[in-house]
């Protein structure tokens, strides 16, 4: 899927939060931007931070960790 369609894909869902999500999102992201930039001290790469945020802020539905292991990858790429 090229890059572009994929944002906006992304930008549609995000839009479907209620307000204060969408809120905590934007400024979580600008956060986590903030982090990468200071990768070379800190060792948090988008790909380290993808691996420690990710499971936890697109877990998918219900407890079945053989579930969330299969999405991983796709919440890695996702963050």
């Amino acid at each position: 899927m090229p890059e572009d369609v994929a944002v906006a894909k992304i930008q549609s869902v995000l839009h479907l939060l209620p307000l204060a999500q969408r809120i905590t999102m934007k400024y979580l992201s600008g956060f986590l931007a903030r982090v990468c930039k200071a990768s070379e001290i800190n060792k948090m790469t988008p790909s380290n931070i993808a691996i420690v945020f990710a499971p936890n802020l697109l877990k998918p539905a219900g407890n079945d960790l053989a579930i969330q292991m299969e999405d991983s990858a796709c919440s890695n790429k996702l963050m």
